[in-house]
């Protein structure tokens, strides 16, 4: 199974926390993928937390992960997304879930603006 780690997903595996520790035990085995736009937040959320640490949390995510790219076929379809959801969902989010689609993935998360959707596991 491939499963899309999101950055709130990546957050709360680096702090630890329950919903951050179910995660890590269903990434055991799996294919991990994140976007390039989830390196971006990561980049900022981890330098305000951790300063230069967060360069080497950074290679260390991905050393270990799969980095897909935000490509016009991706845009396309996030901006689907995010027409459907009213505009009520970030740019990041919508490249995520969109990449997650269209590699197959099930994206992992505990984002409120993608509870219910179709390829979301919820945390």
């Amino acid at each position: 199974m491939k499963l899309m780690i999101d950055t709130w997903a990546w957050i709360e595996i680096l702090t630890g926390t329950e919903k951050g520790k179910k995660a890590k035990e269903l990434m055991k085995g799996k294919t991990i993928y994140t976007t390039s736009g989830n390196t971006y937040e990561l980049r900022y959320k981890l330098r305000e937390r951790y300063g230069k640490k967060a360069d080497e949390i950074i290679r260390s995510i991905i050393g270990n992960s799969v980095i897909v790219s935000i490509n016009d076929k991706i845009s396309e379809r996030a901006s689907e997304i995010k027409f459907s959801k009213k505009g009520d969902i970030g740019a990041v989010d919508c490249f995520t879930l969109a990449a997650g689609e269209l590699i197959g993935a099930k994206v992992v998360t505990g984002d409120p603006h993608m509870k219910g959707m179709s390829n979301v596991i919820y945390l």
